[in-house]
């Protein structure tokens, strides 16, 4: 699994669009074929696309998560040719 290890700042209440990028990764002539999705409790994820070997999804941020607290979210994709990789982005709760 990939991680992206510098911690995004994301605020209490947010929704923001995110994008996990394969398109370096997946081989010629594949495709996404499926998504999904796991976050820790401050983070929610909502409506998700895929184009192109990107995979963008809508992160939430509880509007009650703990100032400095780190959060994560995870997106594990499905190929056409069968590979599954999964990578997260760390977050960290900020005051906005």
């Amino acid at each position: 699994m990939n991680e992206k290890h510098d911690d995004q700042p994301i605020a209490r209440g947010a929704m923001l669009p995110w994008a996990w990028d394969w398109s370096d990764w997946i081989l010629s002539g594949d495709t996404i074929t499926d998504q999904a999705f796991a976050a820790t409790d401050g983070l929610t994820i909502g409506a998700a696309s895929q184009s192109a070997g990107v995979v963008t999804a809508e992160v939430t941020c509880a509007a009650d998560a703990t100032i400095g607290s780190r959060q994560r979210a995870t997106c594990t994709i499905t190929t056409a040719a069968g590979l599954v990789d999964s990578r997260s982005i760390r977050y960290v709760v900020e005051a906005r």
